[in-house]
């Protein structure tokens, strides 16, 4: 072979693989490019997924607030009505503890007027159940329960 073709021949191979290899080289960084592109697009819908997502749990920690500052009001309000039923029903104790201490010294000034009283009432139910079953009508003469001032 000629040494001017050999040489035009090895320097038409080398070009022709060169070009092979950046044809190759360049449809791979196409494809990187296309899955770099591809994992860009799907990075910008998560983060536009996740950007409505904290929107949405911020308007629900705003509604949750507003909760529990009525829920604070409202347990406020029971603690104070509690107290308020604290205070009274201390002071009803101590109306009680007081009438009990008092008890003993009215009993000691005046011992019978418990069992007068109550000698009385049983007397009074007597006489109303002699009256109902003396056979007195209703709307009829009957003297002895007016003159008592019962009714039958």
């Amino acid at each position: 072979m000629l040494p001017g073709l050999q040489s035009t021949l090895i320097t038409g191979v080398l070009g022709l693989i060169i070009a092979l290899g950046l044809g190759y080289l360049w449809k791979s960084e196409q494809a990187k490019n296309a899955r770099l592109q591809g994992e860009l697009s799907q990075a910008l819908a998560n983060a536009e997924t996740l950007k409505a997502a904290l929107e949405e749990q911020q308007a629900t920690l705003e509604t949750l607030t507003q909760l529990v500052g009525t829920n604070q009001e409202q347990i406020d309000a029971v603690i104070e009505e509690r107290d308020a039923a604290r205070v009274e029903t201390q002071q009803a104790r101590s109306q009680i503890d007081a009438l009990r201490a008092a008890e003993p010294s009215r009993a000691l000034a005046a011992p019978f007027d418990r069992g007068n009283a109550a000698h009385q009432r049983f007397s009074d139910s007597l006489r109303r159940i002699s009256n109902a079953n003396s056979g007195a009508r209703p709307g009829g003469d009957n003297t002895d329960a007016a003159g008592t001032g019962d009714s039958p």
